[in-house]
């Protein structure tokens, strides 16, 4: 299993990936497991190395090599 992430400085003022909502930092992480995109989020210089330890920090995996707590942080539920 490969792990990797895509960083992109953000502007500040610049939307969040919704395209509506600001973000929580300036920092935005895409994480890919296998090269397939399995989550993201956005970080702050002041959080940035402890968001990046979580997502490469050793784990227990499921058959297909995601973490057990594996969630889709873009997944949005239908209201």
């Amino acid at each position: 299993m490969t792990k990797k992430v895509e960083i992109t400085m953000m502007n500040d003022g610049q939307l969040s990936i919704d395209g509506q909502c600001k973000p929580a930092g300036n920092i935005h992480i895409e994480e890919y497991v296998d090269n397939d995109l399995v989550g993201g989020s956005y970080a702050t210089y002041e959080n940035v190395v402890e968001t990046l330890k979580d997502f490469f920090k050793e784990e227990q995996n499921d058959p297909n090599g995601l973490p057990l707590n594996f969630t889709n942080k873009y997944h949005t539920e239908d209201k």
